[in-house]
């Protein structure tokens, strides 16, 4: 019998922080769920740490290729219904797993869930909203391209049907976004319906440190340039019945990460960005305009 979840985590030189980021899946309250860890051809004690868990966790092995083939090579494996997504600095909450098979069961199976995250310090405790309480609080859009509420992504916030990430793989494996592979990912099922937004409680900390990703801002713009091309090239679904849509979603992203890059010293490159980026900008003021002056997404409350 499949599991309700396949937790997917690539690793790669992190023997100082995955220990803790599998401890927080094994210690879920929910326990039907595999855990696959994909070592990446890290060089420092990785390896060890993930032979400490023995037969708890799966792991597999593979020669340096990146987080997208790490996470494919381990799809290869997955049995669960759904697959969570975590990555290898990242926590689950221990109440988290057990959130998302309550939205599944009182919302008819919906094929997209993204939790919600918290940021915290490295060396810091999570500090975590709604853990003791008796319900869950949530946004049910049409789709991701429906969402009004600007949303910091991250992989460890994507929770999805297996059969889903399967049929969209024509679309996200054609093309290498990393890091905005999770963006990449996140406009490849764009019009998936309904998707659902996890409000409270909190179910994902996602780790803040010096080696995060999220610090090389020339190769983060350079990405979502790319991204750009890719979205003009009719690469992700919808059309042009929702191409505002599409755009809105990458504006907000070129509006965050231009400006980062100009206030970094890459003036050329920020610039670069939100020239190139215009009718996206302009699609995402739209957007905040047409959601203040109509009615937004009524949050429900789930019994726990």
């Amino acid at each position: 019998m499949k599991p309700r979840f396949t937790v997917l985590m690539p690793a790669h030189n992190r023997e100082n922080l995955i220990g803790a980021a599998i401890h927080s899946v094994l210690s879920q309250k929910f326990t039907d769920f595999e855990i696959i860890v994909v070592d990446d051809g890290s060089k420092d004690g990785t390896k060890e740490v993930l032979h400490s868990f023995g037969p708890r966790i799966k792991t597999i092995f593979q020669a340096n290729q990146g987080a997208e083939i790490a996470r494919a090579r381990g799809l290869t494996e997955a049995k669960g219904e759904y697959l969570v997504f975590l990555d290898d600095d990242d926590l689950l909450m221990p109440w988290s797993l057990g959130v998302y098979d309550r939205v599944i069961r009182e919302l008819g199976s919906p094929p997209v869930i993204l939790g919600g995250m918290i940021h915290f310090e490295n060396g810091a405790k999570p500090c975590s909203q709604g853990g003791d309480e008796s319900f869950i609080d949530v946004l049910k859009y049409k789709d991701y391209l429906s969402k009004e509420l600007p949303l910091g992504l991250s992989y460890s916030r994507i929770v999805m049907q297996k059969s889903l990430y399967d049929a969209s793989a024509r679309i996200w494996s054609s093309f290498m976004a990393y890091p905005l592979d999770d963006d990449h990912l996140m406009l490849s099922i764009g019009t998936a319906s309904p998707c659902v937004l996890v409000t409270r409680p909190t179910t994902i900390a996602h780790r803040v440190h010096a080696d995060n990703i999220s610090q090389d801002v020339e190769l983060i713009v350079k990405t979502l340039l790319s991204l750009i091309q890719l979205e003009r090239q009719g690469l992700y679904p919808g059309g042009g019945s929702r191409r505002c849509a599409r755009y809105s979603c990458i504006g907000g992203l070129a509006w965050f990460w231009g400006k980062k890059a100009l206030k970094r010293g890459h003036y050329a490159l920020g610039l670069g960005l939100l020239v190139k980026s215009c009718p996206h900008l302009a699609a995402g003021a739209i957007k905040k305009l047409r959601v203040r002056v109509r009615r937004a997404a009524v949050p429900m409350r789930l019994p726990r």
